[in-house]
This record gives structure tokens, sequence and C-alpha cells, in this order.
């Protein structure tokens, strides 16, 4: 009895067993609003179930009575649904309030483990939802790819204690400590792979950039699943079947990758486009029109470059491109294409977690009215 529909049949055949009729429908709304929720149609749009061990003090009263009363349902059905509620173990979060809970057990060890364990108890229950493994993934995540390599010289010692050589006793107790920390790094970085690509292999976005944003740091690249060509591309940050999907999310970088490529040779000239290209080309415009974005405008620039007392111009960039005018059949096809595109944007419900509210890193440190003391 893991879902909602499960927990609501079962209340509405204990309510026929006493030979009271109430449709399954208010069933599902008085639920929600026990869980927090005004329409269950929110809940099940904005929420994911996550394990408890008791929700007994974790019900919504009030607003269960106002739904009551808005459905003509009496409240003296109440114990009706607190028989049931009680062998129901999962409390339902929205997106934030889940990205919350798990923010806060990665700063607090109190919650650590708890938290780890509840997600992974749910996650049991409901196999198919990529999100379980994303977040689970999270508790691995402070691991490296490269440890070994940001390590050099205590790996060297560590080969050679595993060859049975001699090792000084000035570097036996960091020896000690770099293989702890080597052991524990593995783990997490075992676990932290396995579950991003559970997540992935689900249909998360999210973790397969994660995936791939964390084998690109050192290339962690030891699995069937990894395809030895998505790292063949160039004009470009991303393997094309990332940066495709970045791309219908609306990240200007990519958008403008796909354009140029479109548009461009390798030396950034503008090539005669074929119809198909131009199609192409305009229906990648005018989606970025849609987030204020204008890909035909050029970047090109000059700079003066010192070197050895020589001064050279070096040029970067391209300029602006005039795309050929459509005929109204191809405008027709590019339209429907960029409509396609936004409907895919605006009904994108895709769970991202981000660690840190604040990242520090947009902070302009060379900046002469920052503060360093100030709090």
């Amino acid at each position: 009895m893991s879902t909602i529909s499960a927990l609501a049949f079962e209340i509405q055949q204990t309510t026929k067993f006493h030979d009271i009729e109430i449709k399954r429908s208010y069933i599902n709304e008085i639920v929600a609003a026990l869980f927090g929720f005004k329409t269950f149609n929110s809940l099940k749009l904005s929420s994911y179930p996550i394990f408890t061990d008791s929700i007994d003090d974790q019900l919504d009263g009030e607003l269960f009575e106002n739904r009551c009363e808005e459905l003509n349902v009496s409240i003296a059905l109440a114990p009706f649904f607190q028989k049931h509620l009680s062998n129901y173990h999962f409390l339902y979060l929205t997106n934030e309030e889940m990205s919350q809970l798990v923010r806060h057990a990665l700063d607090d060890d109190s919650l650590h483990d708890n938290v780890l364990e509840r997600l992974k108890k749910t996650f049991i229950e409901f196999p198919q939802v990529s999100i379980y493994p994303y977040l689970i993934a999270q508790f691995y995540s402070d691991c490296e790819s490269d440890f070994d390599e940001q390590n050099k010289d205590m790996n060297y010692l560590y080969h050679r204690y595993l060859q049975g050589k001699e090792i000084s006793p000035t570097w036996k107790a960091g020896l000690d400590n770099f293989i702890k920390e080597k052991e524990r790094n593995n783990e997490y970085k075992d676990n932290y792979i396995k579950y991003l690509k559970i997540a992935a292999h689900l249909g998360s976005f999210p973790a397969q950039l994660e995936l791939y944003q964390f084998g690109d740091n050192d290339h962690y690249v030891d699995d069937d699943d990894f395809d030895e060509d998505m790292y063949d591309y160039s004009h470009s940050n991303y393997p094309s079947d990332i940066e495709l999907e970045l791309a219908k999310r609306g990240n200007e970088e990519c958008l403008r990758d796909i354009f140029d490529r479109i548009v461009c040779d390798g030396f950034d000239e503008i090539k005669k486009l074929k119809e198909n290209d131009l199609i192409e080309a305009w229906k990648w415009q005018k989606f970025a029109h849609y987030f204020g974005h204008d890909l035909a405008q050029g970047n090109y620039k000059t700079e003066a470059i010192y070197d050895q007392g020589n001064i050279f111009a070096a040029e970067s960039g391209r300029h602006d491109i005039h795309l050929p005018k459509l005929t109204l059949e191809q405008e027709n096809i590019v339209d429907r294409e960029v409509n396609k595109l936004i409907h895919f944007y605006e009904n994108l419900n895709e769970f991202t977690f981000t660690r840190y509210l604040d990242d520090s890193s947009y902070i302009n440190w060379e900046d002469e009215d920052f503060d360093w003391e100030e709090e």
C-alpha cells in the first residue's frame, strides 16, 4: 500500500463495509488535504513520497476539516482515515521541501544516515522514480574522480607499500591517513556513480549531466554504459546528446554551438545553406528568441597581443549572420518545430538538486567594495 490510490481504495472498502458511500475522488482529495495539499492534483504533480516511521503527528487536521466541508463529507469519517493512515509510512514533500531535507541532512551529521535510509526505503517501494537514486547519489558526492592524481606523492608511496617496500617512519602516519582517505573516496565514488547511473537509466537528465561532468573531470569511463564516441565532438563543450538536451532547456551556450555548426564552416565562415540546414538554423534561432537570445548576432573582435616586444592583432569570433528568408511553407515547418520545443520546455517537470543555494563562486573577489570582514 505505497500509493495514494491504493490507500484511497482501502479506505473506500472500509467505508463500504460500514454501508457508507463516498466517492473515491473525494477520498483522494481528503487524503491530499491531510498531507497538506489543497488538491489531489497538486499532490500528484508537485510532490514526491518519502518514507517516515510515523505520520500520525504530521498530518494537517485543519486542511482536512476544510476539505471535508467543501466536499460535504462528514468529519465523523475521520476514524476511517486514521485507521489506514496509521499504517501508512510515507509523507509527501514538494520539490523544494525534498531538496531542503537533503541539504539539511548533508550539513547535519545527526540527520545524515536517517534521511539516506529513508530515501533508500522509498526507492524500494518506488523503483521506477528517478529522484530517489539521484538524491541518494548526493550523499556520496563528496569524492574526487582524480583522487590519486591529486595525491601523486602519497599514491607513489602507497604502491611501494603494496609491493612490500620499506616505508620511512617519517611518512608512515601520512600514508596511513592516505589509505583511509583513498578507501573512503573509492567507496563514495563507486556509490556516487552507481546511483547516478540508475537515475540516468530511469530518465533523469540532471543525473545524466552530473554523471558526465563527474566523468569529464577525470574521464572516469570504465563502463559499457558510456559510448566512446560521446567524447569525439568538436565546437562544443558537450557530447551531442547532452548538448541537445541542454539546448532544449534553453542553455545559451549550447544553442549557439548548435546554430554555429549549422551555419558556419570550421573557420567560422558562413556556409551556403541547404534547405534542411536553413530550416534547422531558423528553428534554433526562433527558439532562442523565446529566451531572449539572438543567435545570429556575432561576437567578432580583434585584440592586441604583446609577445616579446612585438604587437600582433588576434581575431576571434564571427560576424553577424543574416539568414536567408524562408518561404511560407518553410516558415510553417519552422513554427511547428519551434512550438514543439516550447511545449517541451514549458511542460518540463524535472527535478534538479542544488546543493548550495548561495554559491560563493559568484562573488567578485577583486571587487574593491567587497568587505572581507562582513558576515
